[in-house]
């Protein structure tokens, strides 16, 4: 998966929320897909969270969790430079849980989880060392109980990281396993997510469903993570327009997974009515929804170029997830807006594959509601 943002192991990179404003320092930004990032509107900031106040324990506490991602990350790179456990013995060990309720702890903290979890999986004799490491200096999920929303939002992000690990090592499945009950605890362990929580679990479904098409034999055991890490869809209560868009953006992934493995189509689509649930009427009321819906067009259209021979697959899935096409949709000046980068997405499309040109602008025109018109003649 390309690295979006490059991630130094002695600078944590920012990663702004777009849909919430709310700015996260993530290193697990960088496995979020590409597509994701651009159905959701992001665009990079170098502004840093700045974490204020708090005890002297508490605030060493935040620096020695950031460490501990660093140091987790040079590990799987450079595990020679560990040999003598030095810089361990310096970090020293976990101030305790009330250091746990502070804010930018919880964010660090799921930071070093994610990079225990794609460390693990790029170097698997480390296993224990790693998850030793993370649990002398940070602690484990039982000191993390009470999250904010920011915190929640890392967590999920550590998940979707989850999943991209067992795609790539899947006999490291048992271990990632263990370390994820271990470090962030069940869906169960924590109260109803937030809103900001909630836009988190969609982008972390985008991972699941990109995973499952990594890995198809791991399609069952991916799924049962999903349940206990992340839940089956809340279909009781309408969602916030920022989790409608974020739902939006998991179904562009979920467009590209059915064209990475169209023999998996119909397993996908079901982990998507479990996860994403079904297609709402209130959706196309928000103008932020239908932005993303335009979006989630483009990523569509992108995937029946991939793989024409899968594109019946792709807009089925599309369409009953989605709900669309949306008629008065177009109407909206942010829905319109997007539609138009969509007309630019499908420019990438038929370039791609010019001999689908006829299909994609079909495609287009029917589920955006903007036509494509004849060229001038002037």
């Amino acid at each position: 998966m390309p690295n979006l943002i490059p991630v130094d192991a002695r600078n944590v990179t920012v990663i702004p929320n777009a849909l919430t404003g709310l700015p996260i320092r993530s290193l697990t930004s960088r496995f979020l897909p590409v597509l994701m990032l651009l159905l959701l509107g992001w665009s990079g900031s170098d502004d840093g969270m700045a974490y204020a106040g708090g005890t002297a324990e508490v605030i060493a506490q935040r620096g020695r969790s950031a460490a501990v991602a660093s140091m987790l990350e040079t590990m799987a790179a450079s595990p020679e430079v560990f040999d003598d456990g030095s810089y361990q013995a310096t970090l020293g060990t976990f101030a305790g849980k009330a250091a746990g309720r502070d804010e930018g702890v919880q964010v660090a903290y799921f930071q070093a989880c994610a990079a225990l979890f794609d460390g693990v999986a790029r170097q698997p004799e480390l296993a224990g060392r790693m998850s030793q490491l993370l649990l002398g200096a940070s602690g484990n999920v039982q000191a993390y109980l009470r999250l904010t929303p920011a915190g929640q939002a890392e967590r999920l992000a550590a998940i979707g990281v989850l999943f991209e690990s067992v795609a790539r090592q899947p006999e490291m499945a048992g271990t990632l396993t263990d370390d994820a009950s271990l470090f962030c605890g069940t869906i169960d362990d924590f109260s109803p997510l937030t809103p900001v929580g909630k836009v988190a679990r969609m982008q972390a479904v985008g991972l699941l469903f990109t995973a499952i098409a990594r890995q198809p034999e791991s399609a069952g055991q991916l799924t049962d993570l999903a349940l206990a890490y992340l839940g089956a869809a809340d279909t009781a209560r309408q969602a916030k327009s920022e989790v409608q868009a974020a739902r939006f953006a998991a179904i562009g992934v979920l467009c590209e997974a059915v064209a990475r493995q169209p023999a998996m189509a119909a397993e996908l689509l079901a982990v998507a009515r479990q996860f994403c649930g079904p297609a709402r009427a209130a959706d196309q009321r928000s103008a932020e929804a239908m932005a993303a819906y335009m979006r989630a067009v483009g990523a569509m259209l992108e995937a029946v170029a991939r793989n024409p021979e899968a594109g019946d697959l792709v807009t089925t899935a599309f369409a009953e997830l989605s709900g669309g096409p949306f008629a008065a949709a177009i109407n909206m000046p942010a829905a319109r807006g997007a539609a138009y980068e969509t007309l630019g997405t499908l420019t990438r499309a038929v370039a791609r594959n010019p001999e689908q040109k006829a299909t994609l602008d079909a495609l287009f025109t029917s589920y955006t509601g903007c036509a494509i018109q004849p060229a001038s003649q002037d």
